[in-house]
């Protein structure tokens, strides 16, 4: 039996005619029915029109009423979504609110108090037994909060698996233990490598910093084979680039590191000048102190890194599906890493706050953006801007502190207050933009007792752990909440105690308790300075006020002798 795809009509214009009659028919009877009701309307004494408009303003509460209706009977009622044609819509703006995925918005959160729920060493499952006994060498006997939380994450992320493993994004206090919480895991990973290829690269901000993790990861990864290399720019940088790779006897180039150390624009001058560095096989990207490196993308070294990784055989990840979950494809780890990562890390390690009793408040929901080692005692102390210097003398012999940073605003500043603490009879040394002394070497003083108080700029707030230093004086107030977080951090680091005291003239009371009421820091206690102790050194003070600016007017007149010496052989 044949079946007609399709019908082919004719136009016909006798039928074209029928239609039309038609239509003028039923268009008449219409006209009728309308003329019947409006005489009918009329004759009530009310228009149409406004009977109509009862009807329309009745229809929503009608609607109204039959939801309320439905509700009270327990019945669903369910908003499609779709506008009603006709239906009355609202005028008044809605509000947009962000809206984050739950795994940003409701990240892990980790007790910080180091003595609390301690893991031994030991008890952590799949770490390397070698690490376990260097970290016992060492006198580290039980893991810290964030440890114990991200290691073992990052230990199943280096299994083999169809799935890529996911980026983590750590907030926690200085002196946490962040550096070995992702040390250990990397050199776990890489340990059983057969060739050197660079298979870890961790970027730090400074010089400092970095030279600090490097040490960390050659004392971890002695025995193991693993090749560490700093990359700051200490060295020349050919140098640098003759310790990166060799040229075997057949021609064949060869890598020598698995793991580098970085600042973000040496990393960027090797990518650029050093094209036999070979980063194709890079598996842990590190970032430590994220938000100061994503906030100063010098040389925008993030995207050039990234070219530099996906080039030759190596393809940038496309879609999770399951046509690219089926290729065996080398996965790029990030680990971002900071102690004021405020926008929503996946995992958090948090002060709670204490009540009044002393107890720790457990709360989810007293939880503060910012934290603090919970061993650090925070103080202010009232004081007027003559008389700082001299406070700080009687603060450093009243708590006994015998090594000390007191940080301040500006190199002026710094200079100034270690002359004059110097001639109040103070083992003192400065470390500024403007001194030309090495800090390793300054940093090295202060940890064996050489000198008793570094004086310094913001320079030194991030990332440095100074082994043993008592307290931290904020001689200038913070203008910033990550500031003070990042200055008072300096000491109270992995379990141990400390002190940190802001001084404040009266202008500032009020703008620092609301910069830390804001950031959530809590327990900042006032500490006394009284007026007899004040009295009792103003005349020692006075002396070495005087002292300070000889010694000032000497270094001047010697810069400017300087200067017209300069001159004279350059214009002769």
């Amino acid at each position: 039996m044949a079946v007609e795809n399709f019908v082919v009509e004719r136009f016909d214009p006798d039928e074209y005619i029928r239609q039309k009659d038609n239509e003028e028919k039923i268009l008449k009877k219409l006209k009728k029915k309308l003329a019947k009701k409006r005489k009918l309307a009329e004759s009530e004494g009310k228009p149409e029109e406004e009977k109509k408009e009862d009807v329309d303003a009745a229809e929503p509460n009608k609607k109204k009423r039959k939801k309320k209706e439905k509700e009270k009977k327990g019945e669903t009622v369910v908003d499609t979504g779709f506008t009603v044609l006709g239906e009355e819509l609202s005028t008044k703006k809605k509000k947009v609110s962000r809206v984050l995925p739950y795994w940003l918005a409701n990240p892990d959160i980790a007790e910080v108090d180091l003595n609390s729920e301690q893991l031994a060493v030991d008890d952590m499952k799949d770490l390397d037994v070698s690490l376990k006994e260097k970290l016992k060498k060492r006198g580290i006997k039980y893991f810290f909060p964030v440890q114990r939380q991200i290691i073992p994450i990052l230990l199943e992320a280096g299994q083999p698996s169809y799935l890529r493993p996911n980026d983590v994004c750590v907030s926690a206090p200085t002196g946490s233990g962040k550096t070995l919480a992702f040390v250990l895991p990397i050199i776990h990973s890489l340990k059983s490598r057969m060739v050197p290829k660079v298979r870890a690269l961790v970027v730090l901000p400074t010089q400092d910093l970095a030279l600090q993790v490097f040490k960390v990861f050659n004392i971890f990864c002695e025995g193991t084979g693993l090749r560490v290399k700093l990359l700051t720019g200490q060295q020349s940088l050919s140098q640098e680039q003759q310790s990166l790779y060799r040229v075997g006897s057949t021609g064949l180039l060869h890598q020598q590191v698995d793991i580098l150390v970085v600042t973000p624009g040496r990393l960027a001058h090797h990518i650029r000048d050093t094209p036999q560095l070979d980063l194709t096989a890079l598996r842990y990207l590190v970032i430590d102190e994220a938000d100061r490196m994503m906030s100063n993308m010098a040389d925008d070294w993030l995207n050039v890194l990234e070219s530099a990784v996906y080039r030759g055989k190596r393809l940038r990840p496309g879609p999770l599906n399951v046509v690219n979950a089926r290729q065996q494809s080398l996965p790029l780890q990030k680990l971002l890493f900071s102690a004021t990562l405020s926008q929503d890390p996946i995992y958090r390690c948090v002060v709670p706050a204490k009540t009044l009793s002393g107890k720790v408040n457990t709360d989810a929901d007293e939880i503060t953006e910012f934290s603090i080692p919970a061993e650090l005692k925070q103080f202010t102390v009232r004081t007027d801007l003559g008389r700082k210097p001299l406070v700080v003398s009687l603060l450093v012999e009243k708590l006994e502190l015998k090594s000390v940073l007191v940080f301040t605003k500006s190199n002026e500043s710094t200079h100034r207050l270690a002359l004059v603490l110097s001639n109040l009879g103070f083992s003192c040394a400065e470390l500024s933009s403007d001194i030309k002394m090495k800090r390793k070497k300054v940093l090295s003083k202060l940890k064996n007792g050489t000198i008793r108080i570094l004086v310094c700029s913001d320079a030194l707030a991030r990332g440095i752990d100074v082994e043993n230093l008592d307290g931290v004086i904020s001689y200038d107030c913070p203008q910033f909440i990550k500031a003070y977080i990042h200055r008072v951090g300096r000491t109270g680091r992995a379990g141990r105690s400390g002190v940190a005291l802001t001084l404040l003239e009266p202008t500032q009371r009020k703008n620092f308790k609301k910069m830390t009421l804001d950031g959530g820091i809590a327990n900042i206690e006032e500490y006394e300075v009284t007026e007899e102790e004040l009295e009792a050194g103003q005349s020692a003070f006075n002396a070495a006020l005087e002292q300070t600016k000889r010694q000032m007017q000497q270094e001047r007149d010697a810069e400017h002798s300087t200067k017209n010496f300069k001159k004279k052989f350059a214009n002769p």
